[in-house]
């Protein structure tokens, strides 16, 4: 378990570390997801009395955006905190494949093993999870 709460404080390192300077692989599907969830946001703030949410128009990925905007519609619209989201989802999925791999009735050094492979060396694990991207969540 410490292998993936050190990956976790990693990536919120990486994802806090946007507020300096720009990563890379930000400037097209996550600033696309992050300006769509910002417009539903806008969107749900300027109806969310009328609660008519009918009239939106979605855009493709827009499920993942509106549930980022609502994310954004009820804490704030920040690219830190959808990091953040994105984080935190990772660390519950990198514990259920944890208490996966422990269940199978590996010994503690497979264990930690694919545990430091699935939390360093597949770059969807670990660097796409840290940006607003639908991976974590699949």
């Amino acid at each position: 378990m410490i292998i993936i709460f050190t990956g976790f404080i990693i990536k919120l390192i990486i994802v806090i570390s946007q507020v300096f300077f720009e990563l890379p692989l930000t400037q097209t599907d996550p600033a696309a997801f992050h300006n769509e969830a910002v417009n539903f946001a806008a969107y749900l703030k300027n109806n969310f009395l009328s609660l008519n949410f009918s009239g939106y128009e979605h855009k493709p990925g827009w499920l993942y955006s509106t549930f980022l905007g609502v994310f954004y519609f009820i804490f704030g619209e920040s690219k830190i905190l959808g990091g953040v989201l994105s984080c935190i989802v990772w660390l519950f999925s990198a514990i259920i494949f944890f208490n996966i791999l422990i269940k199978l009735n590996l010994n503690k050094i497979r264990v930690n093993f694919l545990s430091l492979i699935y939390t360093f060396l597949f770059p969807v694990s670990f660097y796409y999870t840290t940006l607003m991207l639908r991976e974590v969540y699949l």
